[in-house]
């Protein structure tokens, strides 16, 4: 049987599951002006489990090279883009059974979105993955926990560039002095 995941919203950094299997999405042509929609397909012997997970990128193994390598691409963090203050990790399980092809819609929703509430004319909180699909299914852990790792290698890496700074002025300020003095 084949599983058919159509993806929406906000899927970057996003990694989605089947059977413990990662899948690989390509991006499917929509009428103009609407947002992008992603296609992933799975084969499974009838019984589904889907995950989702999103983390921020402070909060994996080999963090502080990437950010590094980001930070001197930007010209010591000039050009960075910045870091969250709040870090939030997203776990999502999906579990079913299916008894021919299926399809599922997601929709993964960004860690401040809202969406509007028409009876009472206000905005509230939004679901992080909303899910469409026809066929029974349980679903799990769908919302934003924080990730203490990550805020903890935010502020590692803020008093890295404050110490360099500091370094790169005090160095600047060296070389300036020893060309006045010569």
């Amino acid at each position: 049987m084949i599983l058919t995941i159509h993806a929406g919203g906000n899927l970057a950094g996003a990694g989605v599951y089947v059977n413990g299997k990662r899948l690989k999405f390509k991006k499917e042509k929509t009428a103009g002006g609407t947002a992008p929609q992603y296609v992933a397909s799975a084969e499974t012997d009838g019984a589904v489990a889907l995950s989702v997970i999103k983390r921020s990128p402070l909060s994996f193994k080999h963090w502080f090279g990437k950010a590094f390598l980001l930070w001197l691409f930007g010209i010591f963090g000039l050009f960075t883009p910045r870091y969250k203050k709040r870090y939030k990790t997203l776990c999502y399980n999906l579990n079913a059974e299916i008894s021919s092809d299926a399809e599922i819609f997601l929709r993964i929703v960004a860690q401040n979105g809202r969406t509007y509430v028409n009876a009472t004319q206000q905005f509230a909180p939004a679901p992080p993955v909303s899910v469409g699909a026809d066929f029974a299914y349980e679903e799990e852990g769908n919302v934003w926990t924080d990730d203490p790792v990550a805020k903890k290698h935010r502020k590692y890496y803020h008093i890295f560039n404050a110490v360099f700074w500091i370094l790169l002025i005090l160095g600047g300020a060296a070389v300036a002095a020893l060309l006045l003095l010569n």
